[in-house]
């Protein structure tokens, strides 16, 4: 369900539990991303620790299309500054 989500979007789930669950994933991942990069502003999360994160963020999450879908979706629930820094540096559009 989760290779298929993030490969395809909401629309290559079978049903409304699978979209459910592919969501709720999802949400998740955003909502711990959003964690570090509190913590990362405020000085509790080291630059090179933070630098990992991104990069994980960038190459294993928001890379595919899916995981984009969602976070379009649950946009208006991010932090104005993990917002701007989702634009700046991990765009949210398809290439």
């Amino acid at each position: 369900m989760w290779v298929r989500g993030n490969e395809g979007g909401l629309d290559a789930l079978t049903d409304v539990a699978e979209k459910f669950q592919f969501t709720m994933l999802a949400k998740q991942l955003i909502d711990l991303f959003q964690t570090h990069h509190y913590h990362f502003e405020r000085g509790i999360v080291e630059a090179e620790v933070w630098d990992t994160w991104v990069t994980q963020f960038r190459d294993d999450v928001i890379a595919f299309p899916g995981f984009r879908e969602v976070l379009k979706i649950r946009r208006k629930h991010l932090r104005p500054s993990f917002g701007r820094f989702v634009d700046e540096h991990l765009p949210t559009k398809d290439a």
